[in-house]
């Protein structure tokens, strides 16, 4: 039975235990990391589904006004000049819609990668900010609270300090107790039974090792130190993820606000454009740069 062993038996357990609760702030990372990844897999789904249908309205739009450019081609009403951008545009309308059907294929193998299987019927979802942190400020406290990277360094600079003081238990005397009994019979014909115990108590006390323990002493308070510095380069990498992700969650929202406006507005442009064509006051070209125009902005928001 061990009774002192310079304390390394406390101090191996409570380095062990940290490194167990680091290893689950690693997998909560994981967690986190797996879970955002679904996030993202689906909404590029969302959009490219979108998108996709944005520009078969287009192409389905653009067919339109190339028949009825031919149709007033053949009254003499327009050029084949007008005809031929009416081509063009519907033409260039055929291929992105070819390439946002191809993109919708690329996002649709990454959602069955990293779902494990083929998406059924995406929607979008309720986009509810309610859970949000208020200001970039709640942000860095939550973060510096709950982020497992900060908790993961903070657990292994933990393990490392009790490694520190396991390996100096290396240099404090050790002390164990042994004790034994034993029992026989029928020995011989002088002794029927004979039995014995003994208790013996054991010190051993460092006296030199070349000094190989204390140059490991020194080597784990060197790891010790630079699991500090790990600290603090995951607290400041969280504060700069964050601060990033709050500009860009800020920046979308007040672009989201200007990209609706955009769209209602080159909606009613559209609609006028055409009025006026019909009465001579624009060429099919206007027409043509109107529809690109409300396309785009629809792709954008």
């Amino acid at each position: 039975q061990s009774v002192f062993n310079g304390f390394r038996t406390t101090n191996e357990v409570s380095e062990a235990e940290a490194s167990v609760r680091a290893g689950r702030e690693d997998l909560r990372l994981a967690e986190t990391n797996a879970l955002l990844d679904a996030v993202g897999a689906y909404m590029d789904v969302v959009a490219t589904q979108a998108i996709v249908r944005i520009r078969e309205n287009n192409v389905a739009a653009l067919t339109e006004e190339l028949e009825s450019a031919k149709t007033r081609r053949a009254a003499k009403e327009v050029t084949r000049t007008d005809v031929a951008q009416a081509q063009a545009r519907l033409a260039r309308a055929i291929s992105t819609a070819d390439l946002a059907k191809s993109d919708l294929k690329t996002a649709r193998a990454l959602y069955m990668r990293v779902i494990g299987h083929a998406p059924g019927k995406v929607t979008t979802p309720p986009m509810s900010m309610s859970k949000l942190p208020r200001s970039i400020e709640e942000a860095w406290e939550m973060a510096e609270q709950y982020n497992p990277a900060v908790g993961s360094a903070l657990y292994r600079e933990e393990a490392a300090r009790f490694a520190v003081d396991k390996v100096r238990g290396e240099l404090l005397p050790e002390v164990n107790i042994e004790a034994s009994y034993g029992y026989r019979e029928n020995l011989n014909a002088y002794y029927k039974e004979q039995d014995g115990a003994s208790i013996t108590a054991r010190a051993s006390i460092p006296f030199y090792d070349g000094g190989e323990t204390r140059a490991r002493v020194r080597q784990a308070k060197e790891i010790h130190v630079s699991l500090l510095q790990e600290i603090e380069q995951a607290r400041a990498d969280t504060q700069a993820s964050v601060t990033a992700a709050w500009s860009a969650l800020m920046g979308q929202r007040a672009k989201l606000k200007s990209d609706q406006v955009q769209v209602e507005a080159n909606r009613i442009a559209l609609e006028g454009v055409r009025e006026e064509q019909k009465v001579g006051q624009r060429t099919l070209l206007d027409v043509l740069n109107a529809e690109q125009e409300h396309l785009e902005s629809q792709i954008e928001l």
